[in-house]
C-alpha cells in the first residue's frame, strides 16, 4: 500500500479517477482502491472480472484493441499497468489507445519484466508463451516515447527482476 500511497501522494491524485490497466484478480486494484482515489479497472478475462467484482472492485471487461477505443468511465487521470504490457499482441495500438483514454497531463506506473536482469541471471524459466515481448529499460523508453508519454523516471524494483516506468502523457503526439 506504501508504494500506491506514495504515487497518489506525490502526483496529487487523491479524488481523482485511476485506471488499472489489466486488473487479472484485482490484488493491485484492491490496494489502490484504499488510496483515496477512484478506483477502476479494465481486464479481459471473464473469471477474472467476475472475481474483481465479488470484492466489491469497479472492474469493466475491455481491451484496448484499437487507437480509437472509448474506454468506459474515461478520461483518467491517472493509470497503473503492473506486468500487462509485455502479454500485448501490438503494443503500439494498445498504448495508443490508452493514451486516448487519459485526461490531459495525466501520469502512471508502467512495470515490466526487466530483460537485462533476466540475461544477466540467466533467468530462462522467465520466457514463457504468454510472454510476447521484452523490455531493456531503453527499449521500454522508446516504446513509451514513441507512443506518445514522456518518462519522467525509469527503475527497477523488485530487487531489480522488474522496470518500473513513471510516465505522463505527452501534450502533442510527435509520430516521428
Amino acid at each position: 500500500l506504501p508504494y500506491f500511497q506514495n504515487f497518489i501522494d506525490k502526483n496529487g491524485l487523491r479524488g481523482k479517477k485511476v485506471v488499472e490497466i489489466g486488473s487479472g484478480k484485482g490484488e493491485f486494484l484492491f490496494l489502490m482502491a484504499q488510496t483515496g482515489v477512484e478506483a477502476y479497472g479494465i481486464e479481459h478475462e471473464a473469471k477474472s472480472v467476475k472475481a474483481c467484482k465479488e470484492q466489491g472492485l469497479s472492474v469493466t471487461k475491455e481491451f484496448i484493441e484499437c487507437a480509437e477505443q472509448k474506454l468506459r468511465n474515461a478520461p483518467f487521470e491517472g493509470f497503473f499497468m503492473m506486468n500487462f504490457l509485455e502479454h500485448i499482441p501490438n503494443p503500439n495500438v494498445f498504448l495508443h489507445g490508452l493514451r486516448n483514454n487519459l485526461s490531459e497531463d495525466a501520469i502512471g506506473i508502467i512495470e515490466v519484466p526487466n530483460m537485462d536482469y533476466i540475461i544477466e541471471k540467466v533467468i530462462f524459466s522467465e520466457f514463457i508463451a504468454d510472454h510476447l515481448m521484452y523490455f531493456t529499460e531503453k527499449t521500454l523508453r522508446i516504446m513509451l516515447e514513441k507512443n506518445g508519454f514522456d518518462v519522467l523516471e525509469c527503475n527497477t524494483v523488485w530487487h531489480n527482476y522488474c522496470l518500473s516506468a513513471i510516465v505522463k502523457k505527452r501534450s502533442v503526439l510527435n509520430l516521428d
